[in-house]
């Protein structure tokens, strides 16, 4: 049995809405591949089920980003971390020096 969402096109405009994305990348995702489409007299036509999909792929791309992200910059703090350790290292090194 089919899925009501499966049998169902919408356009750009709805596309936009339901994703939250502007109409201009709407149509740029259409371009690339990223949303299939078809045209009918013109008009770009996308299988809701298609939309679904795109909206969970994402979601998932965004959280995988983040996490990223947060692994980046938690390695960054980590190496500023490290040198400001080896700075001051040196610099108590140079300072029992000057004391003999």
């Amino acid at each position: 049995m089919k899925s009501k969402n499966s049998d169902t096109y919408i356009g750009i405009i709805e596309a936009s809405e339901k994703l939250n994305l502007s109409q201009k990348i709407i149509r740029k995702h259409i371009v690339s591949g990223k949303i299939s489409s078809i045209k009918i007299g013109g008009v770009y036509k996308i299988p809701m089920l298609v939309i679904e999909n795109f909206s969970i792929a994402e979601d998932i791309e965004n959280e995988f980003l983040m996490e990223e992200h947060s692994i980046k910059s938690k390695s960054k703090k980590k190496i500023e971390k490290e040198e400001i350790n080896w700075v001051d290292i040196k610099q108590e090194l140079k300072k029992s020096t000057r004391l003999k």
